[in-house]
């Protein structure tokens, strides 16, 4: 699981931007992490050994140190946090997690909040918020571990086995079958 032993050293900054459609844009290698979260418009980001396309409700994370491309046909919005992190607690390829819900788009907005009008508890505020952003994260990502349509699937095989786990008959053809 890619968020479970993350742990944030710092938030360094939150901000909404609006970016202009552009051919290609050339970023230098990151100074820190970032997750940017697309609440309209698309982009494609190109990385050394990988291409990911982004649309709304898309959140990206951009590894600290990595040099990319950006091209965008239309406007877009995004919400980016840059962080650091503790003993290299990321991994470090860029990758892109699409939300079908609204949660993590209003804990982005919180955050983004919480940088604008900097409350004398900004830091802990923030991390408190960054972290939220994590736990959805880590629940969809378990919650995509087994998908609930594949443990269907193999329902009617394992009801068998818990019925017959004590007899000799069990194979895996048979298993095969019934599933």
């Amino acid at each position: 699981m890619i968020f479970e032993k993350f742990d944030v050293e710092s938030i360094i900054d939150c901000v909404k931007f609006t970016i202009v459609p552009a051919k290609n844009i050339v970023a230098c290698p990151r100074k820190s992490h970032g997750f940017a979260y697309f609440i309209d418009g698309e982009a494609t980001y190109t990385f050394p050994h990988k291409k990911i396309s982004v649309k709304p409700k898309t959140l990206l994370f951009l590894p600290q140190g990595i040099s990319y491309k950006i091209y965008r046909p239309v406007i877009s919005h995004c919400i980016i946090v840059d962080f650091f992190t503790k003993n290299d607690s990321l991994i470090p390829a860029p990758f892109a997690f699409e939300s079908n819900f609204d949660e993590l788009f209003d804990v982005f907005n919180d955050l983004k909040k919480v940088f604008l009008t900097k409350p004398r508890n900004m830091i802990s505020e923030a991390k408190s918020l960054f972290y939220k952003i994590l736990s959805i994260l880590q629940h969809y990502e378990k919650a995509d571990y087994v998908p609930s349509s594949h443990y269907l699937r193999i329902e009617p095989a394992v009801k068998f086995i818990q019925e017959h786990f004590t007899t000799a008959d069990l194979n895996i053809d048979q298993l095969a079958e019934i599933a």
